[in-house]
């Protein structure tokens, strides 16, 4: 006998859900939950409704370390950088600690670590070397675009969310061949500070006041949070661990994101309207 969803206490739970398997079958998923109250889903040998999404909404979704894997243009530039100035390259873990921070944490350790110019030549510099880069060897991650598409076919509405400015977003976009699948955007602009409040002026911009948050960072659970938003922590990308614990769901790949909207976030987001969460 299977049964419905339903609330337990959990900090760390994992359940097992079936999917499609690409065969015509279903296979079995162990999936993982964040620190508010998991909502369990054990569908047993039930075979999935037609349709995959019971609840469908505005999906926001962070761009590096969620959709773009950063690291194919983003370390190349630095280590460019480095190279012209002969002082010697930090390594690639270093590197992506600052994937996801806004440019002026990037300008920051720049100057700490012997650059001698100016903030603004820094910053023209990198934006030059990055529109290049991600021409040439900018990737998505696995799964993205094909996964973007199946949601917005499901009724879903995509958003994006970054704390990279409005150039380097768009070209992103556009070499990758998804920019015609989001119907809004929220790019990084001067006087900028939480990405908390950028996610309020998008939803505003669009009128909704839910939603559901997708991203690897910190950044991005914060913001959800703050504004009373599902989120969806993507532990695949450049965050810390700890910085997604507090993520309604964690997802260990791409694909796995149309499971969670179909079995267990309607009920957060049902909990998140009646209050239950603070």
């Amino acid at each position: 006998m299977s049964h419905l969803p339903r609330i337990i206490g959990s900090i760390a739970e994992t359940t097992e859900v079936e999917r499609p398997d690409g065969k015509g079958g279903l296979s079995v998923a162990t999936l993982r939950y964040g620190a508010r109250p998991a909502i369990v889903a054990r569908l047993g040998s039930r075979r999935r409704r037609k349709g995959t999404v019971r609840d469908s909404g505005l999906l926001v979704f962070d761009l590096d370390g969620t959709l773009y894997c950063t690291e194919t243009s983003f370390v190349p530039v630095i280590h460019a950088l480095f190279r012209r100035r002969a002082i010697a390259p930090p390594s690639r873990a270093e590197i992506l600690r600052f994937v996801g921070e806004p440019l002026e944490v990037l300008l920051d350790w720049l100057i700490a670590s012997g650059f001698s110019e100016e903030r603004a030549w820094l910053e023209r510099d990198i934006a030059a070397g990055e529109l290049d880069a991600v021409r040439r060897y900018g990737q998505l991650y696995p799964g993205v675009e094909c996964t973007l598409r199946a949601l917005q076919q499901d009724g879903h509405t995509l958003a994006l969310l970054t704390n990279g400015g409005r150039e380097y977003g768009e070209a992103v976009l556009v070499a990758c061949g998804i920019d015609h699948l989001f119907g809004a955007a929220r790019y990084r602009r001067p006087g900028d500070d939480e990405k908390g409040e950028m996610l309020a002026d998008l939803l505003g911009s669009v009128g909704r006041q839910r939603a559901v948050v997708i991203g690897d960072r910190y950044h991005d659970v914060r913001a959800g949070r703050a504004n009373g938003c599902a989120t969806v922590g993507a532990t695949y990308g450049y965050g810390l661990p700890a910085e997604l614990e507090d993520a309604d769901w964690r997802i260990g790949a791409f694909e796995e994101l149309p499971v969670a909207l179909a079995d267990v976030l309607p009920q957060v987001l049902a909990s998140l309207e009646n209050g239950m969460y603070d």
